[in-house]
């Protein structure tokens, strides 16, 4: 039997793409263990089992003020990398460390669900083989950590870990991208490593349920962190151009730019047509009580809520990011980054809401041959036992 370890620095039990991601093996362990595989996963699981819940409670706005107060100063991003992050990858290593990691053998494979989970790995097992990093962004192995503690990138620590790249990239056996876009932004910035790169579509379990809301007026939907690389605030401003009060827009989630968005809304007095309805467990719920979905995304690598989306049968407005051009296939809209590129494709498919039945079957069409649970889990079981091949 082949053993698979995965590391996540984060809790699984959130809400967001990558814990969702890793979240999947642990609740199909069966699955794996079935074909020859035993799977266990480690990570920072402690700090809540139910995020929505957590969200409402004094700790996390506790966390959140003392966050925004860090958040002005380059020691104060250093102090919120370290804690946020580099701890928690400790954590999720430490865990294996505490378990039968003595036991591992050559048909053993190290599964990094992030890049910070293998640098602490590589420091206490520097030898291990069969070491696996999956990049869940558009290419860049630490964009997202930059784009999300600016100030850090000025630090001493992280130009360390940007010089270090390269070294620790060496020691990877694969790297795995959820887009072919990332992929191949990837394989530009480092040819040397082209022969060891691999895209496999996060998959998701076909719930049979697509969306019945009808087209009698555009119901629109975003799924992700409230902030300025979402940029829900450019839907709200394009509904403000728009000025159709019939055109209504559901925003799932919860973030730092939650309050801005509020503010916003209420000034522009589109209370009656913008529904914010916080971070929820059910998301599928409300896409059901939709019929397109919007992705103004300033940066991605392949945003799960969408490809989620698209397993409800919803049309797709998506901003040319990371790999989102993937989730287009008759289905929807591609655009560049701009408000009023994001206005024109409303105008436009506003305008042609009886294309909108079509869209819908393509998206279903497009899910099924991508996106499901069981081709995800296809390629990463042919990834396992290749890697383990001849290893009695």
């Amino acid at each position: 039997m082949i053993k698979v370890n995965m590391f996540s620095f984060q809790n699984i039990n959130a809400l967001n793409g990558t814990a969702k991601f890793a979240k999947l093996f642990t609740e199909n362990d069966c699955f794996f263990k079935d074909n020859g595989i035993q799977m266990e996963v480690f990570s920072n699981s402690s700090a809540f089992s139910d995020e929505e819940i957590f969200r409402k409670g004094l700790r996390y706005k506790l966390n959140q003020w003392i966050k925004k107060i860090l958040s002005f100063t380059v020691l104060g991003n250093i102090i919120l990398v370290r804690i946020a992050i580099f701890r928690n990858a400790e954590k999720a290593v430490n865990q294996y460390l505490s378990s039968n990691c003595r036991d591992d053998k050559d048909n053993t494979v190290f599964l990094f669900n992030d890049y910070f989970t293998l640098l602490h790995f590589l420091k206490i097992a520097p030898d291990k083989k069969n070491l696996i990093f999956i990049m869940h962004n558009n290419g860049d192995v630490l964009k997202m950590l930059f784009d999300k503690y600016p100030r850090y990138k000025k630090s001493k620590e992280a130009h360390k870990l940007m010089s270090s790249q390269i070294s620790i990239l060496r020691k990877v056996d694969l790297i795995v991208f959820v887009s072919k876009k990332a992929q191949e932004r990837f394989n530009k910035t480092y040819p040397f490593f082209k022969e060891k790169t691999k895209t496999v579509y996060i998959g998701h379990k076909d719930s049979g349920q697509i969306s019945k809301c009808g087209t009698e007026s555009l119901k629109m939907i975003t799924v992700g962190t409230v902030s300025k690389r979402k940029n829900q605030m450019g839907v709200l401003k394009a509904l403000t151009e728009i000025g159709d009060p019939d055109i209504h827009y559901t925003i799932v989630g919860d973030g730092p730019m939650l309050n801005r968005c509020k503010n916003y809304i209420t000034k522009k007095d589109l209370c009656k047509q913008v529904f914010l309805v916080g971070s929820k467990n059910n998301v599928k719920d409300y896409m059901l009580d939709c019929n397109l979905y919007i992705s103004n995304s300033r940066d991605e690598g392949l945003p799960i809520a969408a490809q989620e989306a698209l397993e409800c049968g919803l049309p797709v407005i998506t901003t040319d990011v990371g790999g989102c051009s993937e989730l287009i296939a008759g289905n929807g809209i591609c655009i560049k980054p701009g408000n009023q590129n994001l206005v024109k494709a409303i105008k436009d498919i506003n305008s042609r809401k009886s294309l909108i039945d079509g869209m819908m079957k393509n998206s279903r069409t497009l899910f099924l041959k991508k996106f499901t649970l069981e081709t995800m889990f296809d390629q990463y079981l042919e990834i396992f036992k290749n890697m383990c091949k001849g290893v009695k």
